[in-house]
Order: C-alpha cells, then sequence, then structure tokens
C-alpha cells in the first residue's frame, strides 16, 4: 500500500465484501506479508512462511458460509511511525444456513505493518479483528443478542454487588 489510510477500506472491502464465494486473491497476495499473523475470536492462523496461502484459504472458507456480507467501514486510522493502523466496519452477513437472516456484526480489525525492502510500500504483517460477544453469538445463533446483552448486565450487577461488599468490609 501506498497510502494506508486510503487503501485500507478498499482492501477491506475486496477480502470480505461479496455476493459469492469467488474472492479475489490479488489483495492478500498484494497487501500482506508472505508470514502474515491472523487471530480472529474464532481461529487463529500462526505467523510461518505459509501463513499468507493459509490465510487466503481462511477467506475462501468464510465465504463459502455466506450468501452475501457487505462492509460499512466506519473510521480508519493509521500511525506511520508506530507502524500499526486500526479499521472500524460493521459486517452485514447473509449466512448461508439462515438466508432470510441478515445478522450485523461490529468489528475492529487491528492491523500491524512492514515496509517493503524497497521502503516504498506497506504491507500487513498482522492483522486481529476485535469483534463483541454479542455480535459474534448472535451470528452463530440468530437472535441471541438480546438475551447475551442480559446476561453481562446481571453480571455487571452481580460485579457492582459484590464490589459494594468488598468495600464494606474493607478488602479494597
Amino acid at each position: 500500500m501506498n497510502d494506508p489510510m486510503m487503501e485500507l477500506p478498499l482492501v477491506i472491502n475486496s477480502l470480505m465484501a461479496t455476493d459469492s464465494t469467488y474472492i479475489d486473491q490479488l489483495p492478500i497476495r498484494e497487501y500482506f506479508t508472505e508470514d502474515v499473523e491472523f487471530r480472529h475470536p474464532l481461529v487463529v492462523v500462526n505467523s510461518d512462511a505459509n501463513s499468507r496461502e493459509n490465510m487466503l484459504s481462511l477467506y475462501k472458507f468464510s465465504k463459502g458460509l455466506t450468501w452475501s456480507n457487505r462492509i460499512e467501514v466506519h473510521q480508519v486510522w493509521f500511525h506511520e511511525a508506530k507502524k500499526i493502523g486500526l479499521v472500524q466496519f460493521t459486517q452485514h452477513i447473509q449466512p448461508l444456513l439462515f438466508p432470510y437472516l441478515n445478522v450485523t456484526m461490529k468489528t475492529i480489525a487491528q492491523l500491524e505493518f512492514r515496509l517493503t525492502k524497497d521502503g516504498r510500500k506497506w504491507l500487513i504483517s498482522r492483522l486481529e479483528d476485535v469483534i463483541p460477544n454479542e455480535d459474534l453469538l448472535n451470528a452463530v445463533i440468530p437472535h441471541s443478542r438480546p438475551f447475551v446483552n442480559y446476561f453481562k448486565a446481571l453480571g455487571g450487577l452481580a460485579a457492582v454487588g459484590v464490589g459494594s461488599i468488598f468495600e464494606k468490609v474493607g478488602w479494597c
């Protein structure tokens, strides 16, 4: 990439947004290092000599699980000196098993970059997707988001209650 701020939304879209199982292999081969590391809440591709090809297979698998996946990019951030970036986006997924559903999944992609040997282009060397639990579970079990949020709220209330008891007995 010459300008990650401008090109990252295009890379994210070309990797994920499609209405078919076809994946354009060019973005992975053009924008990622051969030893790229990929982390997702459900899968990991560790950095090695073949990890870029493994990541390509993973994206093909992912495409095969959806009828469509539309991407809406909200924010892009890149810090040239630290060689890191973030992309905040929402996926609008139509799962293969539930084609009548449209599932939304908020995602933050954390990226690390390396310059090519000639120092002219940026390549992604590490990609980590951060997805809220309720969105991830909702993609697997449709309509589960309210239940997850309910149990998270109960957990919050319990933690506040126990925390106030700790405070009263002088624990904290």
